[in-house]
């Protein structure tokens, strides 16, 4: 099977918050690439719904990186406790492009 994802995916450790949720922060595994991330969630989105991300992420050697970033959910499974859902980036500009780019391949 040939995978058909043009950016690398991993698995880091990342604290969000999706603008709009009233949970405020959460700190935990999410799966991210240049183009897009899957997180858990309590609430569950539609396909096709506009997210706000903020994220925060820590690797060493790094500063502290602070993002802001738009996805469209394209999908969204049912797991314990909430939802797992993927958004793939939309409205990326080079300056987010590129700290994305340096959060995966600091963690290759």
């Amino acid at each position: 099977m040939q995978n058909r994802r043009s950016h690398p995916r991993i698995d880091i450790t990342v604290k969000y918050k999706l603008r709009g949720d009233t949970k405020g922060w959460t700190e935990d595994v999410s799966n991210i690439s240049a183009s897009g991330m899957r997180f858990k969630t309590d609430k569950k989105y539609d396909l096709n719904d506009t997210v706000t991300i903020d994220m925060l992420y820590h690797h060493a050697g790094m500063t502290n990186s602070y993002l802001i970033i738009s996805g469209k959910v394209a999908r969204v499974t049912v797991i314990e406790g909430g939802y797992e859902t993927s958004v793939e980036f939309i409205g990326v500009d080079e300056e987010r492009r590129s700290l994305l780019d340096k959060i995966v391949s600091a963690k290759t």
